[in-house]
C-alpha cells in the first residue's frame, strides 16, 4: 500500500516557483533518497509533506488522508526530523522522551520508552542531559522521539549532517531498520549515503522532478552505454578495440570502453569479439556509473 502520495504539488514564494508540479509515491518498506542542489525545493517539499506548509496547488496524502493545516491529526501518521534537530537541552533523555510521549498520547509509556531507548542505542547515555550529548547521540534522541508514536512515514532532512564516520554508520543502520516496515523519505547531500541505504532515488532541480528510479536504473541514466573493463592474455593495439567500441582507454594491464546498453546480451557481444580476434580473455567486468557523475549530469544543466 502507498503510504505517501504526492500529486502535482506546486508551491510559490511570490513570483518564485519553489516546487513545480511534482508527483511521487512511497510505499511501506521503501527508503527513498531525495536529492537536489541547494535551492531545488527539497526542504519546501518536505515541509508540505509534514503539514507545516500548504501547497498552492495539488494534493498530498498519507495513508489515503489529505495532509492539511486544518487536519493536524494526520501528523500522527508521520515523523518529521528537520536538519536542525529541535531538542530541550536541559532535559534528561528519558525525561524528554516521556514529555514527547505525553504529547503524542502514547499508551504504555515506560515499556515503549524502554523499547525505543534500546532500539536507538541510547541506553548507555540515558542518565545524561541532552545538552551534554554528542551530535550523534542528539540525532539518536531526535529519531527516538520520532518513533515514539509508531508513525507510518518518516521524513528525514539531512539526518547525518555533521556526524563523524562512526556516528554516520550507526544512524544509517538505524534508518535501515526503520525502513524494513515503514516508508522513509530522506534528504541528503551525501551521495554515498543514498547508495548505501536507499532502494530508490528522487531527484529534483529548480522545483521540477527530473528523476524517480531504483538505484540500479538511476546509475545508468548518465548515457545509454555501459563501461566495460577487460584484460587479455597479451598486449594489443588500442586501435583494434577502437574500431568496434567508443571511448577506449588503456590502463596498466587492461582496457576500458563503452558498449551500447540496448544490447541485452552484453557479455556475449564481448565474448564473440574476443573469439573473432583469437584472444584469451583474462578478465571482464562491468563498471557502474558513479553517483556523483549521474547527479552532475542530471542537475548541471538548466531545466527547461
Amino acid at each position: 500500500m502507498e503510504v505517501l502520495e504526492v500529486h502535482n504539488v506546486v508551491k510559490s514564494y511570490g513570483t518564485q516557483v519553489a516546487v513545480d508540479k511534482i508527483s511521487f509515491n512511497i510505499a511501506a518498506g521503501e527508503i527513498v533518497g531525495f536529492l537536489g542542489p541547494n535551492g531545488a525545493g527539497k526542504s519546501t517539499t518536505m515541509k508540505m509533506i509534514a503539514g507545516i506548509l500548504s501547497p498552492d496547488e495539488g494534493e498530498i496524502r498519507i495513508k489515503g488522508k489529505v495532509v492539511s493545516l486544518k487536519n493536524p491529526e494526520i501528523r500522527k501518521s508521520l515523523a518529521y526530523l528537520p536538519e536542525n534537530n529541535p531538542l530541550y537541552a536541559e532535559l534528561y533523555i528519558r525525561e524528554y522522551l516521556e514529555f514527547m510521549a505525553e504529547i503524542h498520547q502514547v499508551k504504555a509509556v515506560q515499556p515503549t520508552l524502554d523499547e525505543i531507548i534500546t532500539l536507538c542505542g541510547l541506553k548507555p547515555e540515558e542518565h545524561k542531559k541532552i545538552g551534554s550529548l554528542s551530535k550523534g547521540f542528539k540525532q539518536r534522541v531526535g529519531l527516538a522521539q520520532s518513533i515514539l508514536h509508531k508513525p507510518d512515514l518518516f521524513v528525514l532532512d539531512e539526518a547525518t549532517t555533521g556526524l563523524d564516520p562512526n556516528q554516520i554508520l550507526e544512524i544509517r543502520d538505524l534508518i535501515k531498520n526503520l525502513g524494513k516496515s515503514h516508508a522513509v523519505l530522506i534528504s541528503t547531500h551525501v551521495l554515498q549515503e543514498v547508495e548505501s541505504i536507499c532502494n530508490r532515488c528522487i531527484v529534483i532541480h529548480k522545483g521540477k522532478l527530473i528523476a524517480d528510479d531504483p538505484m540500479s536504473v538511476l546509475k545508468n541514466k548518465l548515457h545509454p552505454h555501459r563501461e566495460v573493463m577487460v584484460s587479455f592474455d597479451r598486449d594489443i593495439a588500442i586501435e583494434l578495440l577502437s574500431k568496434k567500441w567508443s571511448k577506449v582507454t588503456r590502463g596498466p594491464q587492461e582496457f576500458s570502453f563503452l558498449i551500447q546498453d540496448e544490447d541485452v546480451r552484453l557479455t556475449e557481444t564481448v565474448y564473440r569479439w574476443v573469439v573473432e580476434h583469437k584472444l584469451v580473455l583474462n578478465e571482464l567486468k562491468w563498471v557502474e556509473n558513479k553517483m556523483e557523475d549521474v547527479f552532475y549530469s542530471l542537475t548541471a544543466n538548466p531545466v527547461k
